[in-house]
């Protein structure tokens, strides 16, 4: 799923999403450089590693309260 990281209002960079186990695919092109989250990247290097780290430590845990209805995740 091709989706785009929002600092609030602002469209900072493009990222593939695999749908099923919510992991970074790629990262596509950045839009904005100086609203990248801190430490994920350095220089002209987009470093797919640290970003799924990043990415990773924000996201909803499957074990949460209501998430799951006993078919699927909501939101997928």
């Amino acid at each position: 799923m091709n989706s785009i990281l929002m600092h609030k209002t602002i469209p900072v960079m493009d990222v593939d999403i695999d749908t099923i186990n919510g992991r970074i695919k790629s990262i596509g092109s950045v839009h904005a450089a100086a609203h990248l989250p801190v430490g994920v990247f350095f220089g002209d290097d987009k470093d797919i590693y640290r970003f799924e780290g990043w990415w990773h430590g924000r996201s909803i845990p499957m074990s949460r309260d209501g998430l799951w209805d006993g078919n699927r995740a909501y939101g997928c």
